[in-house]
Order: structure tokens, then sequence, then C-alpha cells
């Protein structure tokens, strides 16, 4: 349910300039809670690829390497017609080395790395700082956050409200890991080891643009407290 906009000189110019991102109803009818209607279609793209290669240097000596990327691209509308993006991105390489010293001995090298990283871009974000031109103070104005605060209202309006938050997500580790096998019949025995390290970072806010809630308590009307 969308308000019917009306003009008028008590209306605060935050509101004013909030209230041009409601579109006007498509039609009114009595008997039916709402008055617009519009499809929100979404996009899914991905890309993926994998490759692998395997070579034996003479008869105590093998080698290969393994390699697999994914790109993945989520756009998401919403009834405002707010178009957010998801984007993730991973690869994973890996190389081995495997010699055989004896009949009883050989051992096991190799070398990974992986990389997966997920950025959540909402529809305002680095293009229109929405809260800077209406005049609203106090939520966090960086370029990642620009957007409308969220408004609620509890008549059943709809809540002016992109719901996705500007993030970014990174995780990746290096690892090498080195075993070394020797077999005395009836016993086997395995040492090895491995060295790893990881990283993981986090980027965003669970709420920058902040909210307006709005109950009718000020103004007899929730929309009217608006």
């Amino acid at each position: 349910l969308f308000p019917t906009r009306r003009s008028s000189d008590l209306i605060s110019p935050q509101a004013k300039y909030l209230l041009n991102f409601y579109p006007l109803p498509q039609f009114t009818a009595p008997s039916l809670s709402y008055n617009y209607q519009i499809p929100m279609i979404g996009r899914v793209s991905s890309d993926s690829f994998q490759a692998r290669v395997n070579k034996s240097i003479n008869n105590k000596s093998q080698s290969g390497f393994s390699f697999g990327y994914q790109n993945s691209r989520n756009e998401n509308p919403n009834i405002f017609s707010f178009l957010d993006s998801n984007d993730s991105l991973g690869f994973q390489g890996t190389a081995f080395y495997r010699r055989t010293f004896s009949r009883q001995m050989f051992g096991m090298f190799q070398v990974q790395y992986s990389r997966q990283s997920v950025r959540v871009t909402p529809f305002f974000a680095g293009v229109t700082n929405v809260s800077g031109l209406a005049g609203i103070t106090g939520n966090d104005q960086t370029p990642g956050n620009w957007g409308p605060p969220a408004l609620t209202f509890q008549s059943g309006i709809s809540s002016l409200n992109d719901p996705v938050q500007s993030a970014f997500n990174r995780n990746q580790s290096a690892a090498f890991t080195g075993t070394l096998n020797y077999i005395r019949r009836p016993h086997n025995f395995q040492f090895g080891g491995d060295v790893r390290l990881q990283d993981a970072a986090r980027f965003g806010q669970s709420n920058g643009r902040g909210n307006f809630g709005f109950n009718g308590a000020a103004a007899g009307f929730d929309f009217a407290g608006f």
C-alpha cells in the first residue's frame, strides 16, 4: 500500500525529498489492501573454469597443477525499483610434486592458494547521497552507504527500504604441505606437516543508513508523523 502524494508547506524538506521515491498509486479499490503492483525480475549469471595438468618427469618424479575459477553475479530489484547487486568471485590453485626416493620411501609436497570474495553493492552506493541531499544527518554518509534511511509505518504503508547493506567479505589462504612415507613391512610410517596462512577480512556496517519508525503517536497517523 502506497500513500497518495499531497503538497503542503507543513511537510518537512526531508520528507518532501524522500516522498519522491514513492510512485503514484496505479489504481484504487476500497476492497483491496494494496494500490500498486510491479513485476520484480532478478537476474543471475555465472562463469566457471577448471584446468588440470599432470606430468611424469621420469620414473621417480611426478608433478601437477590444478586451477579452478568461479564468478557469479546477482541483481535483485525491490518494489521501489532499487536494483542491488551481489558479486562473488572464487578461485583455487594447487601445485604438487611427488618423488620416489626408494622402494620403501616416497614423498609428496604441495602448495595451495585459494581466495573467495563477496561484494554487495546497494543501488545508490557511490551514485547518489540520498540522505545528504534530503538534509538528514547522523547516519553514515560514506559513498558505500549512500541511500535513503529505512522508513517503517505501522498502518500498512510500504516501508521505504533498501534492505541490502554495502559489504565486502574476503577469505584467502595459502598453504604448504609436505608428507614423507616409509614402508617397512608390515608397517607403514608417515611423517609430515603443513604451514598455513589464513586471512579473513570483513568490511561493512549492519545498518549504515539508519531507520525511522512512525506509529502515529506524534500526529495521530503514522504517515502524518512522517
